[in-house]
């Protein structure tokens, strides 16, 4: 309960104080878990539903609503949001990060858009990876098993001479197909690879600089329904995908009651998913600031700016279509490019010193359905230090996908 967590108010405090369902797996959990993945780990936390369709593809949500094409859960990767506008869901077979790399991750059941935003409906998954100062030296590690039957990770962690630390990882992955429920194969299997690259630089002793890159490719089979004479038939498809990601963040410590963050990232992917290329870039630039007034106010405000450009276009032809998916699929405009603009304000007002309300509300305007906002009022009581009870009312909303 002492466990120190950022997804609630994005900054920190005690587990024990947040007025929320947060649940914590430290990197303990992690490694004595015998996930190899990031949804069987999720599997661990209560609340969480996770259900594997076939060898490449999951179907994860929070509190109900599941399906592949789930819209209402917020993932992030160091505050990096990672879910896709063409259907405000994630592609978990592109989430590929070394657990020795995990410090923690936060799970909070409920909504969490008035800190972060569009889609954080039903819950919020933060995953948080390690500063680079606390992996120096060489890991290499191999496995292999009935179903993944390739695992090598590789890392290396050293000294940027006296301006700071950094990390290089890689590693590759490969996974058998899974049977159908008749027996057969379900040809699905696939593998992939992934680089990535982190330095943590102290600037100043109130200035820090955090850089992160990476990048992944992926190249599997998934099986399909085709019209045949005189029933269905299934027949196997090319799936690949390439992802890219670049990060940056700026922190600054005014004292220890403010502090600021600039936050700026680019990413992209293109994957070739049922007959449908999907080509997205992502450039998204963040700002926050955290200031306590006095002995009553606790204040967290930050704006963003978020700025997308996708393709989206059908590979194969209509008769084709008709007889794999039982209709012909065209996006209306295949390219497109919009944004989403938001700003948020939210205060933690201490009433006693065992009372604390938390107000705020976030404003956003996207390019589908215009200005929303997502209010939230929590109120926490601590009577004991080992008890804490909670009530909350929030607002948030999905935004319209491609």
């Amino acid at each position: 309960m002492q466990v120190e967590v950022t997804s609630i108010s994005r900054k920190e405090q005690k587990l024990s104080r947040t007025p929320a369902a947060v649940y914590v797996l430290t990197q303990e959990a992690i490694q004595r878990s015998s996930a190899t993945n990031i949804p069987d780990l999720l599997r661990i936390v209560p609340g969480v539903q996770v259900a594997q369709v076939d060898a490449n593809r999951w179907a994860i949500s929070v509190r109900g609503f599941n399906g592949v094409y789930s819209s209402k859960l917020l993932v992030l990767i160091d505050g990096r949001t990672v879910y896709t506008p063409t259907f405000s869901g994630v592609y978990w077979d592109q989430l590929d990060i070394p657990f020795d790399s995990i410090e923690r991750i936060e799970v909070v059941r409920g909504p969490g858009g008035t800190v972060w935003g569009a889609n954080a409906v039903n819950g919020v998954i933060n995953i948080i990876t390690k500063n680079s100062q606390d992996t120096k030296g060489s890991r290499i590690a191999v496995g292999s098993g009935s179903h993944q039957n390739g695992d090598f990770d590789g890392r290396f962690g050293g000294s940027l001479g006296t301006i700071g630390t950094y990390r290089v990882a890689g590693d590759f992955r490969s996974f058998n197909s899974l049977p159908t429920a008749a027996g057969l194969d379900g040809h699905d299997g696939w593998h992939q690879e992934h680089v990535s690259a982190r330095a943590d630089i102290p600037l100043t002793s109130k200035d820090s600089l955090m850089l992160e890159a990476d990048a992944t490719a992926a190249n599997g089979s998934q099986t399909l329904m085709r019209l045949a004479s005189p029933a269905f038939e299934s027949f196997p498809q090319d799936l690949t995908s390439h992802s890219y990601s670049v990060l940056g963040r700026w922190t600054h410590s005014y004292s220890d009651r403010s502090d600021t963050s600039l936050q700026i990232y680019g990413s992209g992917y293109s994957r070739n998913d049922t007959g449908t290329t999907d080509r997205v870039a992502t450039l998204d630039f963040d700002f926050q600031n955290h200031t306590q007034f006095g002995s009553r106010h606790d204040v967290v405000w930050g704006a963003g700016y978020r700025f997308n450009g996708d393709n989206l276009t059908n590979t194969v032809g209509e008769t084709a279509s008709f007889a794999t998916l039982g209709a012909y699929i065209r996006i209306s405009q295949p390219a497109k490019k919009y944004g989403l603009l938001s700003t948020f304000l939210q205060d933690e007002i201490s009433i006693t010193p065992t009372l604390a309300l938390t107000v705020g509300s976030r404003f956003e305007h996207n390019a589908f359905s215009g200005f929303q906002y997502e209010p939230s009022a929590r109120l926490a009581w601590m009577p004991t230090a080992r008890t804490t009870w909670w009530v909350a009312a929030s607002q948030a909303v999905e935004q319209p996908s491609r």
